[in-house]
């Protein structure tokens, strides 16, 4: 196994500690030594805090200790695009104020200490059949292995896996 994903921060329960923001902290830097120690890539999903509805999420909306994004190596966010961010914006004269934007969901580079790179958008469409995001360069109907049916699942698994769950809330969200 070389990638892990803890799903999510929130699942840990941190109320035997005297300080939870403390054991959070901890934890986040026993998770870096063993992603260190192992050579293995560990993803820890941390939701945000309740957003407004407006502003771009950062770093510091992480919900939890505000070590959690100090002690992170990257940190991306990922958001649904709106019907009318599809539409685009126009004044009163029918000129664009935003240009349209064609993607399903725009996933940001919040923070990637390894390159330096803060604030960079991505924009993703969403294939709701195979429940992948892909660019623009991607291929979207390249084949892996848990698609060709050489991985063979028990059927209690199999119909737990995202590709078998036709709620698209279970991606994206729902939006009221």
């Amino acid at each position: 196994v070389k990638v892990f994903i803890i799903d999510n921060l929130m699942c840990i329960d941190f109320d035997d500690s005297d300080d939870k923001w403390d054991a959070q902290k901890r934890f986040i830097m026993e998770l870096i030594k063993f992603t260190m120690k192992y050579k293995v890539i560990t993803h820890l999903i941390a939701h945000p805090k309740k957003p407004n509805g407006f502003a771009p999420l950062t770093e510091y909306d992480i919900f939890g200790s505000s070590n959690t994004p100090n002690l992170a190596h990257r940190i991306f966010s990922i958001r649904r695009v709106s019907q009318k961010e599809k539409q685009g914006y126009m004044n009163k004269n029918g000129e664009y104020t935003q240009e349209p934007i064609k993607y399903d969901a725009i996933l940001t580079v919040l923070k990637d200490r390894i390159t330096g790179v803060k604030k960079y958008d991505i924009g993703l469409y969403f294939d709701k059949k195979t429940k992948r995001f892909y660019g623009d360069n991607d291929n979207l109907h390249r084949i892996y292995k848990w698609d060709d049916g050489s991985i063979k699942y028990d059927e209690k698994t199999r119909k737990r896996l995202v590709v078998n769950n036709r709620e698209e809330d279970e991606v994206l969200g729902r939006i009221d």
